[in-house]
Parts: structure tokens; C-alpha cells; sequence
């Protein structure tokens, strides 16, 4: 009886610790976009899609809607010049 113990917690054990390997590359690389996009200034320019969003050219953050951005960005301009 006590076998039939060991195999459900040794295969507990093995599933959880797949879990947590398949888990930590998933979540570091979430942790890298995240950091590269919070980083970012948004000054390269912007790729418009089809349903109106402004994406950052470098880093690939959604910035929102195009017209938004672009009103931002002519304030901006003409503060600065």
C-alpha cells in the first residue's frame, strides 16, 4: 500500500517541479519585453494596423490609438521646436 503512496507523491512531485521549468523561461522572457518596453522612448516612429493602433517601431509596445498618438506627438513637436 505504502508503494502506491510514493508513486502518487513522487508523480506529483515530478509534474509540479515541469511545471515550474516550463514556467520560468516563459516568465523571464515576459520580464524582458516588459523591461525593453517600460525603457523605450517611442521616438523611432510608429507601424499603424488595421484596427487604428500606433506600435512603437522598436520595442513593439501598443501605444493606443493612431490619432492619439499623433496628437501627442504634434504637441510635443511643437513645445520642444
Amino acid at each position: 500500500m505504502s508503494d502506491y503512496l510514493w508513486f502518487w507523491a513522487a508523480k506529483y512531485l515530478v509534474e509540479l517541479i515541469l511545471c515550474i521549468g516550463a514556467m520560468v523561461p516563459i516568465l523571464l522572457m515576459a520580464a524582458s519585453q516588459a523591461r525593453r518596453q517600460s525603457r523605450c522612448r517611442h521616438d523611432t516612429g510608429v507601424n499603424e494596423t488595421q484596427a487604428c493602433d500606433a506600435i512603437c517601431r522598436k520595442c513593439g509596445k501598443n501605444l493606443g490609438f493612431i490619432g492619439a498618438w499623433r496628437a501627442r506627438t504634434a504637441t510635443e513637436g511643437s513645445k520642444n521646436g
